[in-house]
């Protein structure tokens, strides 16, 4: 069969033929056509390309999506495929453009320079830069936006709305992931990083309103109204003044009246109980007649066991700020343990020097067993106990501390008696004759304690009534100017006004000149017992004819009851220099008037002892500078409605009353009051005068709780620190302070009372002896 096949192929001439692979063949040409074919377009197309870079060039596009867009198809379909596997991750950094245009004419044949050619170059480029800087702007506002609308909570809103409306998109079909990329964020762990942090973005809104809110309670909670604390009062106030607890204020105020007149020292000079007797009424009468007060002594438990006080005070974080801290009296507190066997040994020593100087120095004392949270209004940690702070206005807090050595006990109450007397806040005393003349032409209110060195040693009672002096020199001290000096010096200075004490004072009062008037000169020459009795009368005439601005610290001087007679505060809200100076002028003619009529009236006693009134001025606004006055507080414009608003109106503190006035009216005043023709309001229990006065000695950290505890300042904040928020990440870091420094700015000259105290950051570092920058710590 092989040889038939052979043979057969011989004879046909097939196995003649040459062995040939056509389709081979056929495909080499073909590829040498195409080769050919692209050669021939590369070069015409480099060609044209030449000719138009040698005339009008357009922009070369960049990018993989730009070269795909010129070239041929098949290297737009790669350059496609190459962007859909990279998942988008790369994005066409510039979109298609409008060429330029091709000049026609005699334009085309002209060649530009090379000089030319860079500038267009240039010019390209910094388009190019400026797209690029828009397209980042434009990307930073909308993650702004979004950062926002989020933390405002509004974004989530959005986004659940859309995702509602979205239809659900077609699945895509898989694509195989490249080797040794791996994308997927569910291989992430946890703690990573950048899935904290889309955590924190997604959940910045409420977790910013919670974290507002729960500032907010914090703060709160700090302040005295969270937390009340129990004392130990064992003192019976109620008992005191004869009165059943639930007598009413204007009860409570006729039994006081009726006891004082009774048991006042001046009334009874050979009774020696009856000073006791009075200051334990004045006492009861200062608790029971503050309704806060009341409430509070009401609701303290009585413990038995604890070591007791006559005089002292008990303090806890509730009252301590207000009662010592906005005091210009001077305080000695006691910081105890009653199981502490320290402080049971020094409880009679005390005891002792309390019952001593009581008058003249007020005591207080804090359980440390029970009222631990007033200790933190204390300039240091207390550690030994019992331990013994002296606060005045001022004066940096001393402290003594009071565990008995082995000295006996009459060295441990000398001890405590030299602490008192050398802590306690001096009288600046003129050495010289130049020192008293550089002094008494200051030009303000000017009191001058002369004594007379002829008799030696100075004497027990001397030194008491010095003391009694310094103590009225210190409470009044911002609105006069005190001093002491030898009779010697003042008879130089002053001449023929100069006093001559007899005994061993003089007290000589200068009055500031009025508009087109002189300076007064007031001189008394009280013996020791009348020193400080002589002193508050001038004080007090002095300040008749003055309308002070009222605040938390003062107003217990101003317009407080100290039993001599009623007193009365004459309110002024909001009145210019004019309006009050007419006021003033009004109010010494009612006076006069008043005095006059009771004189021609048959009265042996002078009416003025048993009638004061002071005026004193409060501002609804406040000025944003330390040394200025501040506004009243909210709880003002409580007792402001009783008053219907009036512009003047009649306050009696202790009994919680208010009269209408009528600024037309102020020349009948004092006997409109005498003969009870004004009617008396009293304020709801509810209601506290003491609360709405001005305080500017308060921190910042209150004022502004007190603002974002409101609606409208809880709103505000939380959208400040959302726009703070949702900006800062996408500024630098000098934008960042530059932001930081107009948010200052802009709240200051927002709000008032944060600019005053950012003012005052600076102005008491630097004047730290002013009046404005006095404190008790």
């Amino acid at each position: 069969f092989g040889s038939r096949l052979r043979g057969n192929g011989r004879r046909y001439g097939v196995l003649a033929m040459p062995k040939a692979d056509r389709c081979a063949e056929l495909k080499k040409e073909a590829n040498k056509s195409k080769k050919k074919f692209v050669a021939e377009v590369r070069t015409q197309k480099e060609a044209k390309e030449q000719a138009l870079l040698s005339e009008e060039p357009e922009e070369v596009p960049r990018g993989r999506a730009a070269k795909a867009a010129g070239g041929s198809t098949f290297t737009k379909v790669v350059a496609a495929e190459e962007q859909e596997d990279s998942g988008g991750e790369e994005e066409e950094t510039v979109s298609a453009r409008p060429a330029p245009p091709v000049s026609t004419g005699s334009s085309k044949s002209k060649k530009e320079s090379a000089a030319e050619r860079k500038k267009r170059e240039a010019r390209s480029q910094v388009s190019d830069l400026e797209f690029l800087a828009s397209e980042q702007r434009a990307a930073a506002r909308a993650r702004i936006i979004d950062r926002l609308l989020h933390l405002l909570v509004v974004g989530y809103v959005i986004d659940f709305t859309q995702k509602k409306e979205t239809p659900a998109a077609p699945l895509k079909e898989a694509r195989p992931k490249k080797k040794g990329k791996s994308s997927d964020e569910s291989d992430r762990q946890w703690w990573d990083p950048q899935v904290i942090k889309q955590k924190l973005d997604v959940f910045a809104g409420p977790m910013l309103m919670l974290g507002l809110f729960v500032a907010i309670i914090a703060a709160r909670m700090g302040e005295e109204s969270f937390m009340p604390d129990h004392s130990d009062e064992r003192v019976d106030h109620y008992g005191a003044l004869g009165v059943p607890k639930d007598e009413s204020i204007l009860g409570i105020r006729k039994a006081y009246k009726a006891l004082a007149m009774e048991w006042h020292p001046d009334k009874n000079p050979d009774c020696q109980s009856c000073a006791e007797r009075f200051a334990e009424i004045g006492k009861a009468y200062e608790v029971l007649s503050n309704p806060e007060l009341k409430k509070a002594y009401d609701q303290r438990k009585k413990p038995e066991g604890q070591l007791q006080s006559a005089v002292s005070e008990s303090l806890s974080a509730a009252d301590f700020e207000d009662i010592v801290l906005r005091s210009n009296e001077v305080w000695m507190v006691q910081i105890f343990d009653p199981s502490d066997g320290a402080s049971r040994d020094f409880h009679p020593i005390w005891e002792e020097i309390s019952l001593q100087y009581q008058g003249k120095v007020r005591f207080g004392r804090i359980d440390a067993t029970q009222h631990r949270r007033a200790l933190d209004y204390l300039p240091q940690r207390v550690v030994l106990m019992p331990l013994v702070y002296r606060f005045a206005r001022g004066l940096h807090p001393e402290s003594f501390l009071g565990i008995p050595s082995t000295r006996e006990a009459k060295g441990e109450v000398a001890a405590f008696r030299s602490f008192l007397l050398d802590s306690y806040p001096k009288v600046h005393h003129l050495e010289t004759a130049e020192e008293m003349q550089q002094w008494w032409s200051a030009g303000r209110q000017q009191i001058l304690i002369s004594r007379s060195t002829r008799g030696g040693k100075v004497r027990k009672k001397e030194r008491e009534a010095l003391l009694e002096a310094h103590r009225l020199a210190h409470e009044w001290e911002g609105f006069f100017e005190f001093a002491q000096a030898d009779v010697s010096i003042t008879s130089d200075i002053l001449g023929a006004q100069s006093p001559q004490p007899k005994g061993a004072w003089a007290i000589t009062l200068r009055t500031q000149p009025r508009a087109g008037g002189n300076a007064s000169l007031v001189v008394s020459m009280p013996e020791d017992e009348k020193l400080g009795t002589t002193m508050q009368g001038m004080i007090a005439k002095a300040m008749a004819e003055e309308a002070p601005f009222l605040t938390k610290r003062n107003h217990k001087q101003l317009c407080g009851n100290e039993g001599h007679g009623r007193k009365y505060c004459l309110v002024l809200v909001s009145l210019s220099e004019a309006a009050t100076a007419q006021a003033l002028e009004d109010l010494a003619a009612s006076k006069a008037a008043y005095a006059q009529e009771s004189l021609e009236g048959g009265s042996e006693e002078d009416p003025l002892e048993d009638l004061h009134i002071q005026p004193v001025r409060v501002q609804t606004w406040s000025n944003r500078m330390p040394w200025q006055t501040v506004a009243v507080g909210s709880a003002f414009s409580a007792v402001w409605a009783e008053a219907k608003y009036s512009q003047t109106f009649i306050v009696e503190l202790e009994s919680k009353r208010v009269a209408v006035v009528k600024l037309n009216n102020l020349r009948e005043v004092f006997q409109q009051v005498a003969y009870e023709d004004l009617k008396f309001i009293e304020l709801p229990e509810t209601t506290s005068i003491v609360r709405g006065l001005p305080d500017p000695e308060s921190p910042m950290k209150r004022e502004l709780v007190a603002v974002l505890s409101t609606f409208v300042g809880g709103l505000s904040g939380f959208v400040a620190i959302a726009v703070f928020a949702a900006v800062v990440p996408e500024l630098p870091v000098a934008a960042v302070g530059i932001a930081s420094g107009a948010s200052i700015l802009l709240l200051a000259v927002i709000w008032p009372r944060f600019c005053r105290w950012s003012i005052s950051l600076v102005w008491c570092t630097i004047f730290t002896e002013k009046l404005e920058c006095q404190t008790n710590l």
